[in-house]
């Protein structure tokens, strides 16, 4: 897995980053209309998300995040998803499950304000 940042998308559906980095996430202020742009090794299609932020930066009304996948690194489309909120003393996490049409996948903040992102883990939905 690699990630890179988008620090203001004009278009959301095609912005790509400049850089891409390993898969070590430092915790990151997502400004509102940037990205977390992130290309998975695995294609699995039906995975689970959970987002770390601060507590004090989450909202606490409703998730902040848009997810966008994509099969190509400049071709995305949005993906529903229903965000389970939880929060943890200091930290708040919004997990999903989500269907992936590709490797490659957005995390879009649409918040009026900046969100602390701590963490971003992902695992594969196996059918029960």
């Amino acid at each position: 897995m690699h990630w890179g940042i988008i620090p203001l998308e004009e278009d959301v559906l095609s912005g790509t980053p400049t850089a891409l980095y390993p898969p070590m996430l430092s915790n990151l202020a997502l400004d509102r209309g940037a990205s977390i742009f992130l290309r998975l090794d695995a294609a699995s299609t039906h995975i689970q998300i959970e987002i770390g932020t601060t507590a004090v930066s989450a909202p606490s009304a409703a998730p902040p995040f848009t997810l966008f996948t994509g099969v190509e690194d400049d071709t995305f489309q949005e993906v529903p998803a229903t965000w389970n909120s939880r929060y943890d003393g200091a930290m708040a996490l919004f997990n999903s499950e989500i269907e992936m049409i590709g490797p490659f996948l957005k995390i879009h903040n649409g918040h009026p304000k900046s969100i602390i992102v701590t963490s971003v883990t992902f695992s594969q939905v196996t059918a029960s």
